[in-house]
């Protein structure tokens, strides 16, 4: 049973190291759509970019690699990350783990 389990979460593994930054664009965008309630909206992929974006913050924020103010909610950083997508098109090629880091990185510096 144990080792069901564990192969059970090797794809999900594999999927999340090779999700580039259009992938995560692309969620984002459904995003967008659920929060303008769109009828259309894709909701798997809000929610692959919310449990993304938040399992990138609990895991840097783990190794205080970011270092957030106390209170911080999942919206601002979900909205964190939205707003550094938008504003950096040209590096959506890149690793979408390298552009949450970024993100987050620069939104929450450790002093």
């Amino acid at each position: 049973v144990a080792l069901a389990m564990l192969l059970a979460l090797i794809p999900m593994q594999i999927h999340a190291e090779f999700l580039s930054g259009n992938d995560l664009v692309q969620y984002m965008r459904e995003v967008d759509k659920a929060n303008a309630s769109h009828p259309q909206t894709g909701y798997y992929e809000v929610g692959n970019y919310m449990g993304f974006v938040t399992g990138v913050f609990d895991a840097y924020m783990a190794e205080r690699l970011i270092c957030p103010d106390p209170g911080v909610t999942k919206g601002q950083a979900l909205e964190i990350v939205s707003v550094y997508l938008k504003s950096n098109p040209t590096k959506w090629n890149l690793n979408a783990v390298v552009l949450v880091r970024n993100a987050f990185v620069s939104a929450f510096p450790c002093r």
